[in-house]
């Protein structure tokens, strides 16, 4: 959540959009003023649409507190030309909330409370009871991340990965259910402590445009299982650095879990469930090519689109096995004055659980029971006599200074409890992203420049665990004349990430969790020389990270070309070079081992490995879409040609006994030396189609299909023909105007 100040009332706000005219100035006289006309037309529409439709026709911006004013709600609205207040003035009307106008800035707030007696306050004397439920959508499959919040307070929660929830709520209050893309649904609670909450999927979007293999197509007269992601929505105010975790929780049945948390590490896909025995995962494509997603900066992204099932997705093939990913990114608008727009976040992030060991007294009266032979624990100590002490360290702990103590017999007795997680990690993560963009067109062109920033650093102790992340982009349209059109797309990302591995003999995390509470964890001399102890935060501080850097420079070039009225012919060709460099130096360095069993070096011998490798990918998308229809017969024909080869080169080299700690390098270094190296080459070439066909918006089928083949197999049977199942198409019925005719 970000916070601005306005007018002296700080309080979180979402700035809807925020751009600074500079050039445009220069050149045109825009009137500003509540009184700039405008034309709006819509029935049942969200709120937040004609917000977007003022900010589009005017030069405002306009900014809310999105967590008190529902931008979700319906209103209707039908003005041509009237003034920017009067729209206000009716949408807001009976809300709760006017506006008022900071230069060229619309603020949307409450409308101030009348002085009045304080009503008898029945709410804060209810009982509160624990409720639990679960959420699901109309197929019963589990919404992930849906916000169940208690009406009229600040009392809310998420819905887990089963789509279950808990929440400590007054007796007779109400619940509000909302999740991105369904209808909002109320529940009164009535002393009821178990819900079933199905949400049904909101009928204003079924005429959505979603962007679907090589074409779009209107979501309502879909057959296969697609699901659209309104990334405006999606983004909002969360504190993200890549697109995998924008689509996080926001897709029913799309899985994306997080394995280690490092920063910059890739998050894992599932969509299908069940994979097979050797993983697999979905095919991601950014506009119809091949892309790593997470090298993407989100706010470059238009639209995503999940195609779920067999029938929307065997179009693409035996890739398309798990599932697909479309991503479109954002183009300039034509007849536009340049639009300039920065958005920015900052965030904080701590652990948010983590495991809990037993203290040293749990863990000596375990030992106990165990059994050991004369009470003796397995390094010669004995166990009632450790009880003793531990016990007493309680009392008087400052009779025991370091924590330790050692008997007679010299044997060593640790007392004092340490939490080794909290001595790895630092006070708290940090994460910035940063995004610039101009935009613009005139009646024949139309453009688009962004530049973003993001920069982690992660939870642990120093800044070795951390990622960074530059994104360039420029797209460019010019319609040559009324029939082609000519693009070109050109995309640069270079990130750098910084990852711990070293660490002693357990690692850096098993250690953590290996070594016991009552283990040392403070500086120990020996030999007159102060050595650090064997614990996780040493192998953070005195080990190395593995520095990986990558580059991704993408070149796509475009040509449409429109013979016929409904007929659109696409041709594309996409260039993409990646280069890859990682760098790990396993440094050497002494500690003091567990239980102080004496002076430990990390490694036997430092070394240092360097990897690097490129990626050379082309790709050729030839495409054509025909729509037409002859009276209540809707008919769409599409079919293309498509034809990848990628070239992949890589080179390992390591040698041991590094001299120069501070400049470690293969030639600085006096031991053995091992290289080797590795080629990767691939080819694929295919056909595809698809055909819709509608009979009065009601009857519906689809068929679509690819003949592929690919180099990865003998040259006799490298060819298969691909088919959905069932392979003679799939049919569908809309009872979308039945539903909206229902009685309510």
């Amino acid at each position: 959540m970000k916070f601005y100040k306005l007018s002296g009332i700080g309080y979180p706000v979402k700035i809807h959009k925020f751009y600074i005219l500079l050039f445009a100035l220069c050149f045109y006289n825009i009137a500003y003023g509540q009184n700039q006309p405008i034309t709006v037309s819509m029935k049942n529409q969200p709120l937040l649409k004609v917000f977007e439709i003022i900010e589009d026709q005017t030069e405002f911006s306009i900014a809310y507190n999105q967590t008190k004013l529902d931008v979700k709600q319906k209103v209707s609205a039908n003005f041509v030309r009237e003034a920017v207040s009067s729209v206000l003035n009716s949408v807001l009307k009976g809300t709760g909330f006017t506006y008022r106008q900071e230069g060229k800035h619309i603020i949307i707030i409450p409308v101030p409370a009348k002085a009045e007696a304080a009503p008898n306050n029945t709410t804060s004397t209810q009982q509160s009871i624990k409720i639990r439920g679960t959420v699901t959508d109309a197929q019963g499959e589990p919404l992930i991340g849906a916000n169940v919040l208690v009406d009229g307070s600040k009392q809310a929660t998420i819905t887990d990965m089963n789509g279950e929830f808990s929440l400590e709520v007054p007796a007779n209050s109400k619940l509000r259910v909302t999740y991105i893309g369904y209808v909002t649904q109320e529940v009164t609670v009535k002393n009821k402590t178990l819900f079933n909450i199905q949400l049904q999927e909101d009928t204003q979007t079924m005429d959505e445009v979603v962007v679907i293999g090589f074409g779009t197509q209107k979501k309502v007269n879909m057959t296969g299982a697609v699901a659209s992601v309104n990334i405006k929505e999606s983004l909002g105010d969360r504190p993200i650095t890549n697109v995998s975790a924008a689509l996080q929780g926001v897709v029913p049945g799309l899985k994306i879990e997080s394995t280690t948390g490092t920063p910059g590490d890739d998050m894992t896909y599932n969509i299908r469930g069940t994979t097979s025995i050797n993983g697999g995962e979905p095919l991601v494509l950014v506009n119809n090519v091949p892309m790593d997603i997470n090298m993407i900066d989100p706010q470059d992204i238009e639209s995503v689109s999940i195609l779920k099932d067999a029938a929307s997705a065997a179009i693409y093939g035996a890739r398309a096995a798990f599932g697909v990913i479309l991503i479109t990114t954002k183009q300039g608008k034509k007849d536009m004055a340049p639009r300039f727009n920065y958005n920015n976040n900052f965030s904080f992030s701590k652990a948010s659980e983590l495991p809990q060991k037993a203290s040293p007294l749990e863990s000596v009266l375990a030992y106990k029971e165990m059994g050991w032979a004369n009470d003796t624990y397995v390094d010669g100590k004995n166990i009632t006599q450790w009880e003793g002490y531990i016990r007493d360290y309680q009392a008087n702990p400052s009779n025991y200074p370091n924590g330790y103590i050692f008997d007679d017999q010299g044997n060593l007795f640790l007392m004092r409890e340490n939490d080794m997680f909290a001595d790895m990690m630092d006070n708290f993560g940090f994460m910035q992203n940063h995004s610039f963009s101009v935009s613009g067109g005139s009646q024949r062109t139309s453009y688009r420049l962004s530049l973003g920033y993001t920069g982690e650093d992660g939870i642990l102790v120093t800044d070795k665990d951390k990622f960074d992340r530059i994104n360039m982009s420029s797209f460019l349209s010019v319609d040559v004349n009324k029939w082609l059109t000519t693009q070109l797309d050109i995309r640069y990302a270079n990130s750098t990430q910084n990852k711990v591995e070293q660490g002693g003999r357990n690692g850096v995390w098993g250690s953590a969790m290996y070594l016991p509470s009552y283990h040392n964890i403070l500086p120990y001399e020996q030999d007159g020389i102060e050595y650090p102890a064997e614990t996780s935060a040493t192998f953070v501080r005195y080990g190395e990270p593995r520095v990986i850097k990558k580059t991704n420079l993408r070149t796509l070039g475009r040509v449409i070309i429109s013979p016929l009225k409904g007929l659109k012919i696409t041709g594309e060709y996409t260039y993409n070079r990646i280069t890859e460099y990682n760098r790990m130096y396993v440094n050497k360095y002494k500690y003091i081992g567990f239980n102080f069993t004496g002076l430990l070096n990390n490694v036997e011998n430092s070394r240092y490995a360097l990897t690097q490798g490129f990626t050379n990918y082309n790709a050729i998308n030839a495409f054509a879409n025909y729509d037409f229809s002859i009276g209540k017969h809707d008919i769409s024909i599409m079919g293309g040609y498509n034809q990848e080869e990628s070239h992949k080169e890589s080179q390992w080299s390591q040698r041991t006994d590094v001299l120069l700690e501070n400049l470690p390098s293969l030639s600085g270094s006096t031991g053995t030396a091992s290289v080797t190296d590795s080629f990767d080459e691939y080819a694929i070439r295919g056909l595809f189609y698809r055909v819709n066909y509608t009979y009065d918006g009601k009857y519906m089928f689809e068929a679509n299909g690819r003949y592929d083949g690919t180099s990865r197999f003998p040259k006799d049977s490298r060819f298969g023909f691909f088919l959905p199942s069932p392979p003679d198409g799939c049919f569908g019925r809309s009872i979308h105007e039945e539903y909206q005719k229902l009685p309510v």
